[in-house]
C-alpha cells in the first residue's frame, strides 16, 4: 500500500491531532517526501505534547555529535544524512530534508581553538 503513495515535495499534515496520530503520519510519510521537500504539521500545542516531545528526540538526533576529534570530520548519522533543518512555531514545525544526503559534518575548530578577530 505504501509503495502506491506517490513522492510528494511538500506534505502538510492537518490530519490527526492527537500527538500518536501526528507521530504515525510522520514516520510513514516522511520516507515518501522527495530530497529537498518540506513537511509541515499543525496544531502541536499545549505543554508537555507528546508530538513535540518526539520532536524534540529527532532535534537531539540532528544535533548528536560523535567524536570525530578536533578538526576531522564525522560520519554522517541516517538522519543527519536526511533532514536538513527542523523549525519550530508556535503550534506548527516545519521539516525539510536534504536536497543531497550529507555524508559527514565537519567542524574544523571548537570552543577556544576558533577565534574570529585578529587581537
Amino acid at each position: 500500500m505504501r509503495a502506491q503513495i506517490p513522492k510528494v515535495d511538500v506534505l502538510i499534515d492537518d490530519g490527526g491531532h492527537r500527538p500518536e496520530q501526528q507521530i504515525a503520519t510522520l514516520e510513514e510519510m516522511l520516507p515518501r517526501i522527495r530530497p529537498g521537500g518540506v513537511y509541515l504539521c499543525e496544531d502541536i500545542h499545549g505543554i508537555n505534547h507528546g508530538f513535540a516531545a518526539y520532536l524534540q528526540g529527532m532535534l537531539n538526533d540532528l544535533n548528536a555529535m560523535r567524536s570525530g576529534g578536533a578538526g576531522k570530520p564525522v560520519q554522517a548519522s541516517p538522519l543527519q544524512a536526511a533532514i536538513q533543518s527542523i523549525h519550530f512555531y508556535p503550534y506548527v514545525v516545519v521539516i525539510e530534508k536534504a536536497r543531497v544526503p550529507l555524508l559527514e559534518l565537519n567542524a574544523p575548530r571548537h570552543g577556544t581553538e576558533w577565534q574570529p578577530f585578529k587581537l
